[in-house]
């Protein structure tokens, strides 16, 4: 082990063990005996752990990164589990059960869960499949956690124009004139069929684009139609909240998520010539293993709305649409003639 990764280790163990003392004890007990506060202790770890991860990025292993994932994963499941006891036990059940106070313990699994991501980097910018594979599984414990332990601010997540409504709409955008480029790289090869593929991909992602942010219309300040306004759940300028349509949308989730999760598995078996002509050029209509979890997210969504009806929080419908159009992003973006593609691992 280098000198940098025993110190990486050491101010860690010091950092994390400090920090999770407070949780035993009472909010302030950091300051109280050490005279540095839970934020403050937390913040120059992780400058730390970023610092070495810049500097020194190579002797990070995917084993350290794995290690740490699972820590911090095991406590934001931990805190999850906790403050959902709060919540439906009776008033200060955990403490006096484990003498843990929630309320703090849910900042040191944020903290763990910094680190983690911190450490994350690296492995993605030496194009490391099993991280990207891991990414979505991250969002989703990550989501379930706010959800049980920041509970008021869980439906702040997934409000209307909000971050995650303008990022889902920006990698919608961005695989839009990827997929163009794409289309039309094809069809000079006279590869008609994936011309069509990723023309008719371009068109989808341009529109989803627009009908995530109803076409700028909040921005823009018009207003819809009357006619669109008297059919839509929204009353605004969308076709997939028209309704009808609106009705649909759990089999287009569970559509496009079995597409992207499965679909692979599909076309690696398929025996005939003409897939192994697409397959000898590294073409694909399906997004690879590892980006199947960005399209799980969907699926999941979609059953469950189709099985259950909405969820409480449309949160999570807003999450699942933004994990999904990083999966298409990435799908498109890993084509072999995508301008990206030396950036992005290979199939």
């Amino acid at each position: 082990m280098t000198p940098w990764k025993k110190y990486f280790w050491l101010q860690l163990l010091v950092g994390s063990g400090l920090l999770f003392l407070e949780t035993f004890f009472y909010d302030g007990f950091l300051s109280k005996k050490l005279f540095l506060s839970f934020p403050v202790v937390a913040g120059l770890s992780l400058l730390i752990t970023a610092v070495l991860v810049v500097w020194k990025r190579k002797a990070f292993s995917t084993t350290d990164t794995f290690m740490t994932a699972v820590v911090a994963g095991g406590g934001l499941i931990l805190a999850t589990a906790l403050g959902y006891a709060d919540q439906t036990l009776y008033p200060n059940a955990v403490f006096s059960s484990f003498h843990i106070h929630p309320e703090i313990f849910r900042f040191w699994a944020m903290y763990l869960w910094g680190v983690a991501v911190i450490l994350v980097v690296p492995l993605l910018l030496r194009q490391e499949k099993r991280a990207y594979f891991a990414l979505p599984a991250y969002v989703l414990v990550l989501l379930f956690f706010v959800r049980f332990t920041f509970e008021p601010f869980f439906p702040e997540v997934g409000m209307e124009d909000g971050l995650v409504e303008w990022a889902t709409c920006i990698f919608f955008l961005l695989t839009t004139p990827l997929a163009a480029w794409i289309s039309l790289k094809n069809g000079y090869k006279k590869q008609f069929l994936s011309a069509l593929f990723f023309g008719i991909l371009t068109l989808a992602a341009l529109f989803l684009s627009g009908e995530e942010i109803s076409w700028g219309e909040r921005i823009l300040k018009f207003s819809s139609p009357d006619v669109l306004k008297a059919n839509n759940v929204q009353q605004e300028t969308t076709l997939h909240n028209i309704d009808p349509i609106q009705k649909k949308m759990s089999l287009a989730y569970i559509s496009v998520g079995s597409w992207g999760t499965f679909g692979w598995m599909v076309w690696e078996h398929l025996p005939t010539k003409f897939i192994a002509r697409y397959r000898k050029g590294g073409e694909s209509f399906t997004p690879t293993w590892f980006l199947g979890p960005f399209f799980f997210y969907i699926l999941w969504y979609g059953l469950n709305r189709a099985l259950l009806g909405p969820l409480h929080y449309k949160t999570w419908e807003e999450t699942a649409e933004l994990v999904f159009s990083v999966g298409l992003f990435l799908f498109v973006a890993m084509n072999r003639y995508s301008p990206l593609r030396k950036y992005l691992p290979k199939k």
